[in-house]
């Protein structure tokens, strides 16, 4: 069997993405760094990696894994922190990072922590924060987030109904 051909498509374009994944501590740490730089830092790594493999996507290849191994999609944009699933379909949760870093500690440790709960099929509701169970709300989204059922019926299930796919 050529391995190549299951990776590799006939232009020798891998169909594989390759990623970056930190641990939850060496997440904190690379946060906990200077903010004017890690942006620009984080570009230039996906960059290289991308070039590396001969990519032509533009998919973000940064992935924390959460204590029990289970992998997110982060990204940083200016100072927004935001985490989704490891597919990036669904978002977890996001941050401002505060230039105080104790309170950037602490928002830092709340990503982890919603990583953790959505490990165990908790999730905070996109509009009001609640937590609810991800299996029974999964149904209420929206984009990227999960609902409650109050804030679905409420608000935006009436949005979602109004948006045109096409």
């Amino acid at each position: 069997m050529n391995i190549s051909k299951i990776f590799l498509n006939n232009s020798g374009v891998p169909r594989f993405k390759s990623s970056i994944s930190f641990d939850y501590n060496t997440f904190i740490k690379l946060f906990m760094e200077s903010l004017e730089t890690i942006e620009e830092e984080l570009t230039i790594l996906a960059k290289t990696i991308k070039n590396d493999f001969n990519h032509y996507y533009d998919t973000n290849p940064f992935r924390v894994s959460n204590i029990y191994g289970q992998e997110f999609t982060f990204a940083i944009y200016g100072k927004d922190l935001f985490l989704w699933d490891h597919s990036g379909s669904t978002a977890i949760g996001n941050v401002f990072l505060d230039a105080d870093l104790k309170i950037r500690r602490e928002q830092l440790n709340k990503l982890i922590r919603l990583a953790e709960n959505f490990t165990n099929d908790i999730i905070e509701c996109g509009l009001c924060d609640k937590e609810i169970n991800y299996q029974t709300s999964r149904k209420h989204r929206y984009f990227a987030g999960i609902y409650c059922n109050s804030c679905w019926e409420s608000k935006i299930k009436a949005i979602e109904a109004k948006e045109d796919y096409n």
